[in-house]
C-alpha cells in the first residue's frame, strides 16, 4: 500500500501574482483532499519567489475549506520564532480543528535580513541553538499539562484544556533522531533537499522506528519526502527533464504514471514507509499550474 501526502512551498516566479498563488493554494486544497491524499503540508521558507513564510495563516484557510485531511506545518522554522508565541498558535488551531492539524520542526535558515528582523545570534543556525529551541517548546507544553492537572507552574497556554497538534520533526539524516524519541514525536526524512548531510540512508527509518518503540513502548508514524512531476506525454516529459539538474538525485522522480509508480514502489520498499510526501517542484524559475494539476491527478491515481 503506498500513501500520498502533498507539500505545498508557494513559489512564484512573477512577484505580483504572489496573492494568485496564496488564492489556489487555498482552493486545491480541496481537491486535495478528494482526490485522497493523506496530508497537506505547508512549507515555510524565506527566499524571493516565496508568496508566505507564515504557514499557520494559510493553514488556518485550508483547515476551515476541508473536511478530514490532515494539515501541518512542515516545517516551522524554529530558529526563529518564539517557542510559547508558536506552540500557544497551533494549540489555538488544533482546539478548533482537533485531530487534524500537525506541526513540523525543521532547523532551517533564513537570509540575513530576516534575522536582523529577529534577532543577531550567532548560534541561530546551529544544532545547539534548534535544541534548545525545542526543549523550550516541551517544557512550555509540560508546564501547561501540569496547571491543568491543578499544579501551579507559573504558567500555562490558552485555551486552557485545548489540544495538542500532532508533531514531527523533519531532517535529512538522523541529526534529530534523539529529540524525536525523546518527546514522542513523528519523523519525516528528505530525499530531495540538496546537501552535502545527504547520504544513503536506506536504514535510516528503521533505526528510528526500533529506537522509538525501545524508548517509549509504541511505533510513530514516518515517512519520506520527494519531488515529482508525473506526465503523460513524451515531448512534455523530455522538456521538463532537460530543464532540470536533479533528475538523477534519488528523491527526484520526473515520468509518466508507469514510470512514477515504479520509482514510489521502489523507494517505499528501500525506506520501509507506507507513506510518501510528494512535492511537485518550481522548476528553472517557471511554475506550470498545468502541470501541478496534472501531476496531482496522475499520482493521486498511483496510490494503492
Amino acid at each position: 500500500m503506498i500513501k500520498l501526502g502533498i507539500l505545498e512551498f508557494g513559489y512564484a516566479l512573477n512577484k505580483i501574482n504572489s496573492t494568485k498563488v496564496i488564492e489556489e493554494t487555498v482552493l486545491n486544497s480541496v481537491k486535495i483532499e478528494e482526490l485522497g491524499f493523506s496530508r497537506l503540508w505547508i512549507g515555510e521558507h524565506y527566499n524571493e519567489y516565496s508568496t508566505w513564510s507564515s504557514p499557520e495563516v494559510i493553514l488556518s484557510l485550508i483547515v476551515s475549506k476541508t473536511k478530514a485531511i490532515k494539515v501541518g506545518a512542515a516545517g516551522v522554522l524554529l530558529n526563529y520564532h518564539n517557542p510559547y508565541r508558536m506552540i500557544q498558535t497551533f494549540k489555538m488551531l488544533s482546539t478548533l480543528f482537533p485531530n487534524r492539524i500537525e506541526l513540523g520542526f525543521a532547523r532551517g535558515g533564513v537570509p540575513d535580513f530576516v534575522k536582523d528582523y529577529i534577532h543577531k545570534l550567532a548560534a541561530s543556525d546551529s544544532m545547539d541553538f534548534f535544541i534548545n529551541q525545542i526543549n523550550q517548546v516541551f517544557k512550555i507544553i509540560e508546564n501547561d499539562q501540569k496547571f491543568l492537572n491543578g499544579n501551579d507552574t507559573g504558567g500555562y497556554i490558552a485555551p486552557v484544556g485545548g489540544a495538542y497538534p500532532d508533531y514531527w520533526f523533519l531532517g535529512t539524516s538522523d541529526a534529530v533522531f534523539e529529540q524525536a524519541v525523546t518527546h514522542k514525536s513523528n519523523f519525516s526524512l528528505s530525499l530531495f533537499h540538496d546537501t552535502s548531510y545527504q547520504k544513503d540512508n536506506k536504514d535510516l527509518l528503521r533505526i528510528f522506528s526500533e529506537k522509538f518503540y525501545s524508548t517509549n513502548g509504541f511505533l510513530p508514524l514516518k515517512n519520506i519526502a520527494i519531488k515529482c512531476i508525473c506526465l503523460e506525454d513524451k515531448k512534455d516529459l523530455e522538456g521538463w527533464k532537460s530543464k532540470n539538474n536533479y533528475i538523477y538525485k534519488e528523491g527526484f522522480i520526473i515520468g509518466n504514471k508507469s514510470e512514477c509508480k515504479s520509482r514510489l514502489l521502489e523507494l517505499q520498499k528501500k525506506y520501509d514507509t507506507e507513506e510518501i510526501i510528494v512535492s511537485i517542484p518550481f522548476l528553472s524559475g517557471e511554475d506550470n499550474i498545468d502541470v501541478k494539476f496534472e501531476t496531482l491527478y496522475n499520482i493521486s491515481d498511483l496510490q494503492l
